[in-house]
């Protein structure tokens, strides 16, 4: 991630609506946060929707990039299931036996791309 630290620089010095959120992922990038990630597509999302902000056509492509890093998308849908409490041990223990959190545990059983 450390790639994307000039582009969250340009972002913060440049929309105000994004400001906080780049200095955020900023921050989250210098320490290695797991969080950091998900912090720099939302200030990547947030100065691309910024209207008073203008972007060259390289800028944009570069912003654009910390959101599609990795994953190509970014995954903000929320699927609940119900389960019961032993099934959901098993989960929970089968993920942790893989070394996993629960999210890419079932991603990987179902065949889809680990995040």
């Amino acid at each position: 991630m450390d790639e994307h630290l000039p582009t969250l620089r340009m972002i913060a010095l440049r929309s105000n609506s994004a400001v906080s959120a780049a200095l955020n992922a900023i921050r989250a990038i210098q320490i290695d946060a797991p969080i950091a990630r998900r912090r720099a597509a939302k200030a990547a999302t947030l100065a691309l929707s910024d209207t008073s902000a203008s972007w060259t056509e390289d800028e944009r492509t570069d912003i654009i990039a910390i959101i599609g890093h990795d994953t190509g998308e970014l995954r903000t849908e929320i699927t609940q299931f119900r389960t019961s409490k032993a099934e959901k041990l098993q989960i929970i223990a089968a993920a942790k036996a893989a070394g996993m959190n629960q999210s890419n545990f079932i991603r990987s059983r179902l065949g889809l791309e680990e995040e």
